[in-house]
Parts: C-alpha cells; sequence; structure tokens
C-alpha cells in the first residue's frame, strides 16, 4: 500500500490495520475497531467499539519535504478507558521517530504520548472517554535510497550503512597549460555497515575472522536493493570490525568493508 498524506492518501485504512494489530495480536482484544474522518463520525452503537477519529490540520512545503501534522483522538468503549488509552500509548510508543520508504516518498513518523481529554462523555446508559494523541509527518518525495542489502544471500537488519567512494586524483600542472585536468589514477568504494550483533551466518563469519579462524582474504557478495527495487551486487573484503560490549546496551556491531 502506498502510505501519501493528507487527502491524497489512504492513512485511514493504514491507521485502522496497525491499531487491529496491537489490539488484537498485542493486547488478545475482541473489540471493534472505528477509523473516521473527523468531518464526519458520529459515536458508533456497539459498547464495544473503539472510535479512531482523525484530524488533519495545517502543514506545509519546504522544496520537496512536506510536513503534515495530524491529531488522533480514541473514544473508548462504553464505561471503560483503559484499553482505549493502552492502544493509542503503544501506537504512539511504536511509531514514534519510524521512518521508512515506500515507493519514492521518505516518510518519518513522530508521535506525542496520548492525554485524556474528557473522560465522561454520556453515550446512552454509560459514558465514554476521550484520549488524544498528537502526530506530525515528515515526506520527502523522489528520494533513490538503499532499502536493503543481503550479504551471500542474507538479508542484513542494519541500524546504519554508509557507502564511501574515494579516489586518487592527479593534479600535476602540465607545462604551458592555463588550466591542468584531474586525471583519476585508482579509485575505492567502502561499505560501512552498524548492525546488532545476531547469531546469524554474517555476525558469525566476521567474528570468526576477527578471531582468525577464517582467512581475512574471505569475500562477501553484497547485494544493494534501492527503494524502485533495482540492484547491484558487489563483491567486498572485511577491512574493520568494531565490537563494543557493555552490560547496560544490546550489542552492536560495525563493519567495514571495501570492494
Amino acid at each position: 500500500m502506498k502510505l501519501q498524506i493528507g487527502y491524497i492518501m489512504d492513512f485511514e485504512n493504514y491507521l485502522k490495520q496497525e491499531l487491529y494489530n496491537i489490539a488484537v495480536q498485542e493486547l488478545e482484544l475482541d473489540n471493534k475497531i472505528e477509523v473516521v474522518d473527523y468531518r464526519s463520525f458520529k459515536m458508533p452503537e456497539d459498547k464495544t467499539t473503539f472510535l479512531f477519529v482523525i484530524r488533519y490540520l495545517t502543514g506545509g512545503y519546504v522544496g520537496s519535504v512536506k510536513t503534515q501534522p495530524v491529531q488522533i483522538f480514541v473514544y473508548s468503549e462504553l464505561n471503560d478507558i483503559e484499553n482505549a488509552f493502552l492502544i493509542l500509548d503503544i501506537f504512539s510508543k511504536t511509531h514514534n521517530n519510524m521512518q521508512f520508504i515506500l515507493d519514492d516518498e521518505f516518510i518519518k513518523m513522530n508521535f506525542d504520548s496520548p492525554v485524556s481529554m474528557r473522560n465522561f462523555i454520556q453515550s446512552e446508559n454509560g459514558y465514554r472517554a476521550s484520549v488524544y494523541a498528537f502526530g506530525t509527518y515528515i515526506i520527502n518525495e523522489n528520494v533513490s535510497d538503499i532499502k536493503n542489502i543481503e550479504i551471500d544471500g542474507l538479508d542484513i537488519n542494519y541500524i546504519n550503512a554508509s557507502l564511501a567512494y574515494a579516489a586518487v586524483l592527479n593534479t600535476t600542472k602540465l607545462s604551458g597549460v592555463q588550466l591542468s585536468t584531474s586525471m583519476k589514477q585508482e579509485a575505492g568504494l567502502t561499505l560501512t555497515i552498524t548492525l546488532m550483533k545476531e547469531n546469524n551466518a554474517f555476525c558469525n563469519n566476521i567474528e570468526n575472522i576477527m578471531y582468525g579462524a577464517y582467512s581475512g582474504n574471505r569475500t562477501f557478495s553484497v547485494k544493494l536493493i534501492k527503494n524502485d527495487d533495482t540492484s547491484k551486487t558487489l563483491d567486498f573484503k572485511i577491512d574493520s570490525i568494531t565490537y563494543p560490549t557493555s552490560k547496560l546496551a544490546a550489542p552492536v556491531i560495525t563493519v567495514v568493508m571495501r570492494h
């Protein structure tokens, strides 16, 4: 599904699916979830239905970057605020600072923690509560970026990755020439990956290289996959491995590879 923002997007369906996953898969609730635009909503007749109401605020463009503020209200099931608050709280925490690429759009989401607005909204023979969270979407259109990296066929769940191209140029000015022309003598491509230290083939291989069990000349086949699904496969060798460890943090390893 192509996620866009404002009136050109299907945010209601996206939000409904995410909230459904939280309610049913994580919290194991069997309540019905409705997601509607704030201009056309009414309280559900079903006493156990969670009603999520979306309101888009005024956003703006800076170049190709769009900022879209959004408010999400949830009206609880009858006479119970706990589950409604919990669903929105989990959503805001798991989606805050989330960033990803869909098609050619880079999207970053930020959400504040939810707050209770009104606790006694009369509805039929009881009361509903209203919980509110504020969020902002930042969308950069027409981006081209690497979305996945595979090494020896293994999909790498990396935290950060960077490619660096460096060339050695000959800029010697020739006699009688007013403006010299640089000529490339040699060049190299470096891939730096920071990832969680997991028990998988790639991490085990680089650990064996670190301890001398495997040759440092071992070649890794690296497939760089872009967001338009085009890819480039290159051979790399390990240049350096940095493996800090701490009892207070998850294990992270940084690998520098050269083509």
